[in-house]
């Protein structure tokens, strides 16, 4: 960290607590189903709690958009809005048509500001790996129940790869305004 300039013993988590008012803010403004309320507002303490203890040499707003896709990646991985909106996500992400759910559309929205926070390459593999994360949840959907061959080792790996948004928070690391030549 030396390189950069930054100090990890000087960095403090959102001491404030500015990040977690700000997401509970803009979430609150979400037509959430109630039956799902409880879960959410988990995974929203949970999307805070990584953006700030993991993100928290980034820009206050850097470190809130971060907080909403974490809480929203972990909502799709969740599958609350069911298959058929997740089938749906990538033709509509693509043809700018509204998703077929609020979490969809929230989420698509977050990635489409991801060239606010981040230079633009970054942006569009945070963009890509979101979608192939997405694709990936809704395939394990339909393999469920299906028993996988014992030589089927590779696939098993392809598919754990893809399960997940690590790229994504890999270039989260490096903001827009804190690292404006990478």
């Amino acid at each position: 960290m030396k390189c950069t300039g930054i100090s990890i013993r000087g960095i403090q988590c959102d001491p404030e607590g500015i990040v977690d008012r700000r997401v509970r803010e803009i979430a609150s403004t979400w037509d959430i189903d109630e039956s799902y309320a409880k879960k959410f507002y988990a995974n929203l303490v949970a999307g805070v709690g990584i953006a700030v203890s993991a993100y928290a040499h980034t820009p206050i707003a850097t470190q809130i958009h971060i907080a909403i896709y974490t809480l929203l990646t972990i909502s799709v991985d969740d599958l609350i809005m069911g298959t058929d909106a997740v089938e749906e996500f990538m033709t509509r992400l693509y043809s700018g048509q509204p998703q077929m759910h609020p979490i969809l559309q929230y989420l698509a929205e977050n990635l489409a500001a991801m060239p606010n926070f981040f230079p633009p390459d970054a942006a569009k593999a945070i963009v890509a790996t979101t979608v192939i994360f997405v694709n990936q949840t809704l395939f394990d959907k339909k393999l469920e129940g299906i028993a996988i061959h014992e030589d089927a080792r590779q696939f098993v790996e392809s598919k754990r790869i893809k399960n997940g948004v690590a790229e994504a928070y890999s270039f989260f690391i490096w903001d827009k305004e804190t690292f404006p030549d990478v």
